[in-house]
């Protein structure tokens, strides 16, 4: 069965979606892309639909956001591919935790802040190099091994570092301390 590659949110250039398609192309036989969201223009949206080679692109639209978690759910791997501007480099994504929630393999940006954030729940990709792209995804399409343990990883930092638990900790020794 193919593999399922998803991203999730605004269909934007700066956010990659051009790339992950060119990326994919190479890979169609043995991937579905699932795509969900806006496009942000009409003229975005047929260079790239026009980009697409081959069969393999499932475009959702747009869907409410309690609808989302099901379809990252039943995929394998998620994409953040931002370009690297400036607000972007300093603030943690959203949609990495979406990924994390729904034990999605990931493949991300290399900023230095998500590399060192997400060191060991996802690889980490030049969003401009669409070789890159395609390599990540082809060695997670063939090392399931991999991402079982990008997943396992990302359990695991979500419930160190970002679950309620961990949270409530760090505000007790706050309150004490003062």
């Amino acid at each position: 069965s193919k593999t399922k590659v998803v991203y999730a949110g605004g269909l934007t250039k700066i956010r990659g979606i051009k790339e992950l398609i060119l990326a994919c192309n190479n890979l169609s036989d043995k991937i579905e892309l699932i795509l969900i969201g806006s496009w942000v223009s009409i003229e975005f949206e047929e260079s790239c639909m026009n980009s697409i080679k081959g069969e393999y692109v499932n475009y959702l639209g747009y869907l409410k956001p309690e609808e989302i978690y099901q379809y990252l759910k039943a995929c394998d791997i998620g994409i953040a591919l931002l370009y690297p501007i400036k607000n972007y480099l300093v603030s943690i994504p959203v949609k990495a935790f979406e990924y994390l929630a729904a034990e999605t393999a990931m493949i991300m940006s290399d900023f230095p802040l998500w590399k060192e954030r997400f060191k060991n729940c996802a690889i980490h990709v030049n969003p401009y190099e669409i070789n890159s792209i395609t390599e990540s995804i082809k060695l997670l399409i063939n090392d399931v091994e991999l991402r079982k343990k990008l997943i396992s990883n990302g359990r695991s930092l979500v419930q160190n570092e970002y679950s309620w638990e961990s949270e409530s900790e760090r505000l007790i020794k706050a309150c004490k301390d003062l």
